[in-house]
């Protein structure tokens, strides 16, 4: 694959969970309409509208402990009448009653035109279904630093490792160890409780911060 740069994570096997807790939150409340765009309808967009949100208002309220603010996005689906497919269109997040009819129909007009290349200023339009996007924005978590004590890498060993050209012994150290800065040359092993990385021939293992692994090619950086 000749990639040339590999980063390790410093708790590998934990990554995917360690990646769930930072992540933002979002659910989708979706109501259906099924209405021609008017003036009535408008009023009952503009309803549908600030009752999904104030319903993920209550949702996002229940996570208040991990959420530090809320945002919301818009969708509305939408056809031509006599159309068999919905286009989305989004609606900026502004005040309820700053939407009007005009403008939700410019925005599908110029959404179907992006992508037919067409509009039909005459159609009837119609509103299928309101799809409001709700996000509760994390509260942002430190990343844990590595906490290598040692002045230098510490073997822990030496192991018989098979590689393309035969069986090599080569030294094993210990990934607790390991501080901010040390560099190991393959051929390698680094051991800790969740994982094993083999540093190979003509690669070397540089520690960072973080506690994380940068693998790189000899004459490669990690700049």
């Amino acid at each position: 694959m000749e990639m040339a740069h590999v980063l390790i994570p410093g708790e590998a096997s934990t990554l995917c969970a360690f990646g769930a807790v930072l992540a933002d939150l979002r659910r989708d409340f979706i109501r259906s309409l099924r209405c021609t765009l008017d003036a009535r309808s408008m009023d009952e967009l503009r309803q549908c509208i600030t009752a999904l949100e104030d319903a993920g208002r209550v949702w996002v309220a229940e996570e208040k402990r991990i959420v530090e603010s809320v945002s919301f996005q818009r969708e509305v689906e939408m056809r031509y009448g006599g159309e068999a497919y919905d286009l989305k269109i989004t609606l900026p997040d502004v005040d309820v009653t700053e939407l009007d009819e005009k403008f939700v129909a410019e925005c599908f007009h110029r959404r179907h035109e992006a992508l037919y290349g067409f509009r039909d200023a005459d159609a009837p339009l119609r509103i299928m279904a309101v799809r409001i996007g709700v996000i509760g924005h994390v509260r942002p978590v430190p990343l844990p630093e590595g906490a290598g004590q040692a002045d230098e890498p510490q073997l822990a060993g030496r192991r018989q490792v098979f590689l393309h050209d035969g069986w090599h012994d080569v030294p094993v150290y210990d990934k607790a160890t390991l501080g901010p800065g040390f560099v190991i040359a393959g051929p390698a092993i680094i051991e800790q409780s969740s994982s094993t990385v083999p540093v190979l021939p003509g690669w070397r293992a540089e520690a960072d911060r973080h506690g994380n692994l940068r693998l790189l090619r000899a004459g490669q950086s990690c700049s």
